[in-house]
């Protein structure tokens, strides 16, 4: 590797192209190769940092000179070939995005402006093609280019407008416009934004609106409802700020979403989306109702704070559907008593000691489903499209909502933790470290890994959450229990390795898990007793099926022993507990350990 890199040293020095993309080649085909990102570094610190081989404008105009020579190579391949390159990641036209990635959008006015005509002159000549126009599009941005600094005017408008005609190349169009200034005028703005929507590239069409100022912001917002695309205009009317002059638009979004959901009877995802609405809020608690969701209806009134008067309920009824509910899916098992809601600093000390003398703990999180907040609703994912909440996947989760429950069960007891309200007190770090930190203590879970790594990043002053010992995948000892089944045939077993904790717990707890609270509001306060229970099983079931694969699959105990591993924020690789780490045999909990992994 390094023989290679002073290759591309020498090239940069002689100033070379032909040389300095040979060099590059044959470093990224390299057994050595750091990859483009690595090689991207190296070309860049010798071209434009502190130790630069060269000037920032011979610099520049090597860069120029190498995309030109490389276009050329392009040209001549595709006339040669019967059908369009495809080049591969070593390919010209991978290496051409990369010479340009590395020049700096903070290089100064006077070096690009040295280089500028011949930057020109390469876009005109050589990018201003099908093949390259995303490159044209970035050295247009690169330079700042004017349509008073193209020479042939007339061939590049056609150029543009022929991108114009394909879907595959709209973006390309629009990046042109938007970087060039003035040419945005020589076309119809309105047209294109109506075309782009029809072509379902709103993404585009409104990052486009949002450059050329509020009269083509008012026109994507018509033109989105025009083609009855309530969303991304939705969307543009919180964005731009266009309340005034579309009163309505959120009001319908929101109204045909919501139906759409209850007409799935995803209850719990149409309630985290009706907010404060009270019109919608009552149409789905009569819908709960008609479809003989009394109960669960009931629970959502009180935490919507409607009166009884909004709906009808038959109590002889709701007990009837209650006990339907409970002969179908699998039910808590844990007394009442011992599921504690921890939000306070005295039930954390209380928690304590029960987590730190634990030997194997279930562990699970919730989180706020994505797209649900009062000031920026969106659709759940599959909620326009027809799609559903599938088993076995944890939901339409927002990766930028906190955790906001963890839930630990020891077995006897399963505690809640409210994160949103605990996570400013030290007393929590004080409490969990006593378990997390713990080396023998297993945690058990399912999917876990996500599940730590949100709490990770959702509270890094949390150094119990940094660092989590004795981790276990249920999922591997459910794999292993597939292997030693005689009934699962190889043809069933990918399918059946990979399927949800509801159907763990069917097929080896004889019930599945209700999952209907899956993606309702976890940060709504107080939790309706609905997910309280549904949170608390969630937890505890992982200790149920822990045990009985325990006894089912004879190697269990030296599966568990082997595939146990620390939980480490942030890091590349998991530290596994069986592979020469001083983490292994039974521990107490290290309170003074930093756990900062």
């Amino acid at each position: 590797m390094k023989m290679d890199t002073e290759l591309i040293a020498s090239s940069i020095v002689s100033q070379s192209p032909d040389a300095f993309v040979e060099a590059i080649q044959k470093v990224l085909q390299g057994p050595a190769s750091k990859g483009f990102k690595g090689v991207q570094e190296s070309i860049s610190v010798r071209l434009f940092g502190a130790g630069a081989l060269v000037k920032p404008v011979p610099a520049l105009a090597l860069l120029l000179n190498s995309l030109d020579c490389l276009q050329s190579v392009s040209s001549n391949l595709a006339a040669a070939a019967a059908a369009p390159e495809q080049p591969n990641k070593n390919g010209s036209a991978a290496v051409s995005h990369l010479l340009v990635e590395v020049i700096p959008s903070n290089l100064d006015e006077q070096t690009l402006l040295a280089c500028k005509a011949q930057a020109i002159t390469l876009f005109e000549e050589k990018l201003c093609t099908v093949a390259a126009c995303r490159l044209a599009v970035k050295v247009a941005q690169l330079f700042k280019l004017t349509l008073d600094d193209v020479r042939n005017q007339q061939a590049f408008m056609e150029f543009v407008a022929s991108l114009l005609e394909d879907r595959g190349t709209y973006n390309s169009a629009v990046g042109l416009m938007m970087a060039i200034e003035g040419l945005d005028e020589q076309f119809d703005k309105s047209s294109i934004l109506a075309d782009l929507i029809a072509e379902g590239l709103e993404g585009t069409a409104e990052k486009w609106a949002a450059s050329l100022g509020r009269d083509y912001q008012v026109t994507f917002v018509e033109q989105c409802i025009a083609m009855d695309k309530l969303k991304p205009a939705s969307k543009a009317v919180r964005q731009f700020g266009l309340q005034q002059e579309f009163p309505d638009v959120e009001a319908m979004y929101r109204h045909r979403t919501v139906t759409r959901l209850l007409d799935k009877r995803l209850w719990s995802v149409a309630a985290t989306y009706v907010g404060g609405d009270s019109v919608l809020q009552t149409v789905l608690l009569r819908q709960m109702v008609d479809a003989g969701e009394s109960a669960m209806a009931e629970e959502y009134r009180k935490q919507f704070g409607l009166p009884p008067s909004v709906m009808v309920v038959d109590p002889e009824a709701a007990r009837r559907e209650e006990e339907l509910r409970a002969a179908k899916y699998l039910q808590l098992e844990v007394a009442g008593d011992h599921v504690a809601f921890v939000d306070t600093r005295a039930k954390l000390q209380a928690a304590r000691p029960y987590l730190a003398s634990a030997t194997v703990l279930g562990l699970d999180v919730e989180w706020k489903p994505s797209g649900i907040g009062e000031s920026s609703r969106q659709a759940p994912q599959g909620a326009e499209a027809g799609g559903g909440v599938q088993e076995g996947a944890s939901g339409p989760r927002s990766s930028s909502s906190k955790a906001s429950i963890l839930q630990v069960s020891t077995g006897e007891r399963v505690y809640l933790f409210d994160l949103l309200h605990l996570a400013s007190d030290p007393e929590l770090d004080t409490c969990l470290k006593a378990a997390f930190h713990n080396k023998g203590a297993l945690k058990v879970g399912f999917e876990l890994a996500g599940d730590l790594s949100k709490l990770a990043t959702s509270y890094p002053h949390v150094a119990a959450f940094q660092r989590v010992e004795s981790v276990f995948e249920l999922r591997e000892l459910w794999c292993e229990y597939l292997r030693f089944s005689t009934h699962v045939s190889g043809a069933s077993m990918k399918i059946k390795r990979n399927v949800g904790l509801s159907t763990l717990a069917d097929t080896l707890l004889g019930k599945p898990l209700d999952k209907s609270m899956q993606v309702s509001d976890w940060e709504a306060r107080p939790l309706t007793a609905r997910q309280i229970r549904y949170a608390a099983l969630d937890a505890q079931v992982l200790l149920l099926l822990y045990r009985t694969l325990l006894v089912e699959v004879p190697t269990a105990s030296s599966l568990t022993a082997a595939k146990a591993y620390t939980f480490v924020s942030g890091a590349n690789r998991l530290k596994r507990l069986g592979s020469g780490s001083s983490s292994q045999g039974p521990r107490g909990p290290d309170d003074s350990d930093p756990g900062s992994g």
